[in-house]
């Protein structure tokens, strides 16, 4: 069965200037589809001069997600690499789970598995939606992807079209994505400009939109550039 994509594109464009390594986007109100159709989200990222993923001093060291949902077991987030290599950072679903429902949020980190972690109290240093996650509650520990590690993005180049995927496997629950990031190991040659609109939601087909648009739509995203 063919299914629909809705797809919401942010360009990042990425400039040289020593001292920043982050592109975060923060502060921003991006419903999930409640359904089985992906949220695509990408970040196009361009400038950055250490350009070579498999070179020993680049990959990604941290990917920050902020997002909160009223079923968590509904949920996957997968992060998609320029070349097309996929981490899940964020699952399993679990269509056999007990009903939990409640609003929970999520302010987390993800690094590579050669790293330490912090998970909050009582969970898998592996994210896994299957940990006992109280409602009405909010997260802000660090983990590894549930899939893979961060070290498995290690092919083709930075530059070029990073992609979160994010899933609500099933109707009734209903979440937000409420800010993400990805900071390269090797970043210190590339800034951020700003840029918020209002793309809404397109049916097997892309948006681009622009810098600095003053609108203040449903979908307001504010960058930050932070100092490595």
């Amino acid at each position: 069965m063919r299914r629909n994509i809705f797809i919401i594109i942010l360009f990042i464009f990425v400039k040289a200037n020593v001292g920043f390594n982050q592109c975060e986007v923060k502060d921003t109100l991006i419903n999930i589809p409640d359904n089985e159709n992906p949220l695509g989200v990408k970040l196009i990222v361009d400038g950055v001069l250490n350009n070579d993923m498999a070179h020993p001093d680049q990959g990604v060291c941290r990917v920050h997600l902020k997002y909160e949902h009223f079923q968590r077991t509904e949920l996957t987030i997968d992060l998609i690499s320029p070349a097309g290599q996929l981490v899940t950072l964020v699952g399993p679903y679990n269509p056999f789970s007990s009903p939990n429902p409640g609003k929970r949020k999520w302010d987390i980190d993800f690094y590579p598995c050669s790293d330490a972690v912090s998970p909050d109290p009582g969970k898998s240093e592996h994210f896994n939606n299957n940990d006992n996650w109280g409602f009405l509650s909010q997260y802000k520990g660090s983990y590894y992807p549930h899939d893979y590690c961060l070290e498995s993005l290690d092919k083709g180049p930075a530059n070029g079209t990073w992609t979160f995927l994010v899933y609500d496997h099933e109707k009734i629950y209903t979440g937000s994505l409420l800010g993400y990031s990805i900071e390269f190991c090797d970043g210190s040659v590339f800034d951020c400009n700003p840029c918020t609109s209002n793309p809404g939601y397109f049916e097997n087909d892309t948006l681009d939109y622009c810098i600095n648009d003053p609108q203040k739509g449903r979908y307001q995203t504010e960058f930050q550039r932070k100092e490595s």
